[in-house]
């Protein structure tokens, strides 16, 4: 009798252990980098700014394989879903705006917010890509 309740105990114990929770954060599980952008010079005043059409990003999973990651920037047309991605390959998105107007800083990059998650991690959460001005491509002559 004492023999299966040790085996209880065990399998009972084992099966608390794979339903644990897991507190992954996004950056944990995804490298996300920048590659290339392309972008509309802002309205005359505005020097410092731009107004981003397309976005490309480099997305690779670091830690593990990860699925069901989803990309949410705002004035986006439709979030982007990558189903899943094995560990150490990338995913090259390319988002498509509206228009995502973006302010060079005092570093001298436009910051650009992202929404980022996946089935692993807690989340999703916010994270900040920077564009240097040489990765951005601009088109001259802004919008009225």
């Amino acid at each position: 009798m004492f023999v299966i309740i040790i085996i209880v105990v065990i399998v009972i114990v084992a099966a608390m252990a794979t339903n644990k929770p897991r507190n992954l954060k996004v950056s944990d599980l995804l490298q996300v980098t920048h590659t290339a952008s392309l972008a509309m010079s802002s309205p005359p005043g505005q020097n410092e700014s731009i107004l981003i059409k397309t976005l490309g990003l480099n997305i690779t999973a670091i830690k593990e394989d990860v699925h069901s990651i989803i990309i949410i920037v705002s004035s986006q047309q439709e979030p982007d879903v990558i189903i899943s991605l094995p560990k150490g390959e990338s995913w090259p998105a390319v988002i498509e705006y509206l228009s995502y107007p973006a302010q060079l800083n005092e570093d001298g990059v436009y910051p650009v917010k992202v929404t980022l998650g996946c089935e692993e991690a807690v989340g999703p959460v916010d994270i900040l890509i920077y564009l240097k001005p040489e990765d951005v491509f601009i088109i001259p002559g802004g919008v009225p």
